[in-house]
């Protein structure tokens, strides 16, 4: 049988399933200028109702007419026709599916539930915490604590913990209800003493790997991001420090992006923390291991280093060495010639270097000029 468009499924099984309710406003199709009603409950146009409008303009009438008297000659259903996956696929519930996957994840310690079946239920909470009101709802349905414990603890392989890790960061990034709930909980020094097995040093036998320390500060990053009072705390508890002193210094190039960006965000939303009065007495290091980073392959770690340089400025102009300048200089034109090499002279993201870099070395002149010339 040749299966009908998706607009004609969509107002097929709208209509043979029941699924609007007996109080929902009839078959409306309204253009983009009309007013939308209202659904029962006053919440709303209604989802339902806007799906079948979708399908309705989005579907031959003689085409669904003859479909209708088809289903009705032959006594077929939805199911009959498309199977029960492509029912439950449309109209899952998302509330049911999370409850569920926080059961299984919450049965880590389980040995006979094995990393495959962990890493499945993960990558699914995962998708569902994407949505806002989902990750909101994760602390109520007992998700958080699990997902803390198993990315922070030693009972799964290091892939497992590095999963629920990056799930946590997803529920927590731009969510203030989640930041709050992981602050209850202890969740931030908790996630701050895992940093020690961050550090690069293969010296630490407890050292973590590279794929586990990206997605472990991806979770400290979204409970820190957009919240200055988590960055104060978070100030406090030397993560700046660290993402300065380690995480720019970190031999994968992958922790020393996050540490950038995670450096330049923060201090444009808390310009004040308490950790830039040590910058003084580590600006020959940053200073060196930024322009390392200019001067690299790698023109991503490039652009994000010229950023903070150019955060660093112009919260503390007076920052870096008096031989800073010409150095800067040199890292970047060696950048912008690799960069030229690689996508051709002309080309965005070379210019977008050379505009940093520009901003850079006019911040850098203004602190040469004597009080005459201001």
């Amino acid at each position: 049988m040749q299966r009908p468009a998706f607009g004609l499924f969509l107002v097929v099984s709208s209509l043979a399933c029941g699924c609007l309710a007996q109080d929902a406003p009839r078959i409306t199709v309204a253009n983009e200028d009309a007013h939308v009603p209202a659904s029962a409950d006053g919440s709303g146009s209604d989802p339902m109702q806007d799906l079948l409008n979708w399908g309705i303009q989005n579907s031959d009438p003689e085409r669904l007419k003859e479909l209708m008297q088809k289903y009705k000659d032959k006594n077929l259903t939805i199911k009959d026709v498309y199977g029960q996956d492509m029912i439950d696929a449309m109209f899952v519930n998302e509330g049911s599916v999370m409850k569920d996957m926080v059961v299984q994840i919450a049965d880590f310690e389980n040995q006979s539930v094995s990393d495959d079946n962990l890493e499945a239920s993960l990558e699914r909470l995962n998708e569902l915490v994407e949505q806002v009101d989902n990750a909101g709802n994760l602390h109520r349905m007992g998700g958080l604590r699990p997902l803390l414990d198993l990315g922070l603890g030693h009972v799964r392989s290091e892939p497992v913990r590095a999963l629920a890790l990056w799930t946590l960061g997803v529920a927590a990034q731009n969510n203030h209800p989640v930041q709050a709930d992981l602050m209850d909980m202890g969740g931030l020094p908790l996630l701050l003493g895992s940093l020690p097995l961050c550090t690069g040093s293969k010296a630490n036998e407890e050292a973590a790997g590279h794929e586990y320390c990206g997605k472990l500060l991806f979770a400290i990053s979204g409970l820190v991001k957009n919240n200055q009072t988590i960055q104060a705390s978070a100030d406090s508890q030397g993560l700046f420090d660290w993402l300065l002193d380690k995480g720019m210094e970190h031999p994968h190039l992958g922790i020393v992006k996050k540490s950038l960006a995670l450096l330049d965000i923060t201090l444009s939303q808390s310009p004040n923390l308490q950790f830039l009065s040590s910058l003084p007495a580590k600006q020959d290091v940053a200073s060196t291991s930024l322009l390392a980073h200019i001067a690299g392959s790698d023109m991503d770690a490039a652009e994000k280093a010229l950023r903070l340089v150019n955060r660093l400025l112009s919260l503390r102009p007076m920052l870096f060495r008096p031989s800073f300048r010409p150095e800067l200089l040199e890292a970047v034109a060696s950048a912008v010639k690799k960069c030229e090499h690689l996508h051709g002279p002309g080309d965005e993201i070379c210019d977008a270097l050379a505009d940093l870099a520009k901003h850079a070395d006019l911040a850098l002149a203004a602190r040469e000029l004597s009080d005459d010339e201001l």
